[in-house]
């Protein structure tokens, strides 16, 4: 079944407001998704120059230094 009373003029009149608003929160959804953008990558680090020309040492993450934990005997509790 269709609608009985089709008015596209008044249809169109009555559903601009909605249509505007619904653009307006895609828009603005859009303008924050760029900003958000815009500002992490201004924050990112940038290159390295050192580690581009090929004359950094590698980085030590100290695994080397590390010494491995001593375990300690059971006390007690023992069967001879």
């Amino acid at each position: 079944m269709s609608a009985p009373n089709t008015n596209l003029d008044t249809q169109k009149r009555r559903h601009i407001g909605p249509i505007l608003g619904m653009l307006a929160v895609v828009v603005f959804a859009v303008g924050l998704l760029v900003w958000w953008l815009a500002d992490e990558s201004a924050e990112a680090p940038g290159p390295d120059p050192e580690a581009a020309a090929g004359t950094a040492a590698p980085a030590d993450t100290g695994a080397a230094q590390q010494q491995p934990a001593q375990q300690q005997p059971a006390q007690g509790g023992g069967s001879n």
